[in-house]
């Protein structure tokens, strides 16, 4: 019996023992709620959402170069029109009029040309017969046979009909010079006549028109405006209207998905045209216009509609990708001091490993300056007062805050100034400027033996809900953190 009773008293004891150390070494998994998502393989496309105006490619105002009363309208709302095609006209009674004055006057004209080449024709005769009267009278008065008074008067009556002979062709050119001028203003008065008929200026489709049958046209100022004509709206365009802090990642030539309030369910497909320089600013927001192209075969798109923009920035398929939860995932100070860090803090840190794999990959360092490079970050982390076994605070990071793992200027820096040559030190700091434009950021994961590390890890593309991860730190499967919650 007493046999029986110590036994009982043993297994008491013992599991008394086992449940005191289970209490005592509480993990963080038991100690809080720990909510995780996995990395996956999947699709990502990141976008720049806007919203524009559809138009068509080309919209022309069509306006009138007269003055007059519309007597006809050929064309109406939605008519569809080919270049040359007669859309109005104008009364035409008093450009009809100005036609016969020209042509009257053009007949005067040549006329007039007429009769002073026959008066030319006179006074050569005229001023041949004087000549040979002159001449006649200057051999006669070398004989003595005619007065020294009556070859002067010889002499100036050729002289005149020579005169004459200029001025009638003088005359006989005028009257040429009153022919062209004639002919040019026949040519005038019939252009003015042609444009009394309204012509389409391109083949389109009449998207409006401001005139009636009746209605008098004032042009003496400006061309009004009669009708506006759209290109075959098969093909249309859209401005879209995009922030200067989005511009920077939109290019010429980027897909581009949009959809209208008309048709809700459909996506329609375009591609950036031109963006232009001239930014606009309305209460001090800038934004910069994005000039969309897009078929429109069904002619579904109609001009005015208002596009719901999305501009495709960046895509990726088949890539790593985590929950952008776990990127904004911040630890708490109470779940790293309860996380068992002692085997890690004899080790370099994620970011510190990144820097060692940037000097070995891209710096060509021998494996002795390699080492040398090791050891020196070490001994800065040391340095910084990190102490295993302690609930502290974690030190600052030697390579800097920023979601990258270049160096910033410190103590990382000038124990490295001590390892490589001046040539390589130029060359790090030139990478380092190079990694200012990548992405970075922390991520926690959870191992499948309740162990817990953090992860340094380039982002890439991204979208509302997830973010392309490069590299090869994490792998399809990893449980990544994206939210802790301490016990009640």
């Amino acid at each position: 019996m007493k046999k029986l009773v110590w036994g009982f008293l043993s297994i008491a004891v013992i599991a008394g023992f086992i449940w005191f150390k289970t209490q005592k070494q509480e993990t963080p998994k038991q100690a809080f709620t720990i909510q995780t998502s996995e990395v996956t393989l999947g699709d990502i496309r990141q976008v720049v959402s806007t919203s524009g105006s559809v138009r068509a490619l080309i919209t022309v105002s069509v306006g009138s170069q007269l003055s007059g009363q519309l007597t006809e309208i050929k064309a109406d709302f939605n008519s569809e029109v080919k270049k040359d095609q007669i859309i109005a006209r104008l009364d035409d009674s008093t450009y009809k009029t100005r036609v016969n004055q020209a042509k009257a006057a053009l007949n005067v004209a040549e006329s007039t040309v007429k009769v002073q080449q026959a008066t030319l024709e006179r006074t050569k005769v005229t001023a041949a017969n004087t000549e040979r009267e002159y001449q006649r009278n200057k051999s006669l008065q070398a004989k003595g046979s005619v007065s020294e008074s009556a070859l002067d008067t010889a002499r100036a009556a050729y002289q005149v009909a020579a005169a004459e002979i200029e001025i009638t062709r003088a005359q006989l050119e005028n009257a040429q010079a009153n022919v062209q001028q004639s002919k040019a203003s026949l040519e005038s008065a019939e252009i003015d006549l042609a444009r009394t008929y309204i012509r389409s200026p391109i083949n389109g489709i009449v998207v409006k028109r401001s005139v009636d049958i009746g209605q008098t046209v004032a042009a003496s100022l400006s061309a009004p405006e009669l009708f506006t004509i759209a290109q075959d709206l098969r093909q249309v365009q859209i401005d879209a209207q995009v922030d200067e802090a989005d511009i920077g990642r939109v290019s010429v030539d980027a897909p581009v998905f949009f959809t209208v309030d008309a048709y809700p369910e459909q996506r329609f497909r375009g591609v950036i045209e031109q963006i232009r320089l001239a930014a606009t600013e309305l209460d001090n927001v800038v934004t910069y216009t994005v000039v969309i192209s897009a078929e429109n075969p069904q002619k579904n798109l109609l001009p005015g509609m208002t596009a719901n923009v999305e501009i495709v920035t960046g895509e990726r398929r088949n890539v790593l990708v985590i929950s952008n939860d776990a990127l904004r995932f911040r630890p708490s100070n109470e779940f790293k001091a309860r996380i068992n860090t002692s085997d890690d803090t004899k080790k370099l840190s994620d970011r510190q490993e990144k820097l060692l794999n940037l000097l070995e990959k891209d710096m060509g360092l021998t494996a002795e300056q390699l080492e040398k490079a090791r050891v020196a970050i070490e001994e800065t982390k040391d340095k910084t007062g990190s102490n295993s076994g302690q609930n502290m605070p974690a030190p600052p990071d030697p390579f800097g805050s920023n979601a990258s793992p270049s160096l910033n200027a410190g103590r990382s820096m000038q124990a490295l100034r001590t390892v490589l040559t001046s040539e390589q030190f130029s060359r790090l700091q030139t990478l380092q400027e190079g990694l200012k434009n990548r992405h970075f950021g922390d991520v926690w994961v959870q191992k499948s033996d309740g162990s817990i590390r953090s992860y340094h890890v380039e982002q890439g593309v991204n979208d509302d809900q997830k973010t392309e991860i490069l590299g090869n730190d994490l792998k399809v499967g990893d449980k990544v953190i994206t939210k802790v919650q301490a016990k009640k």
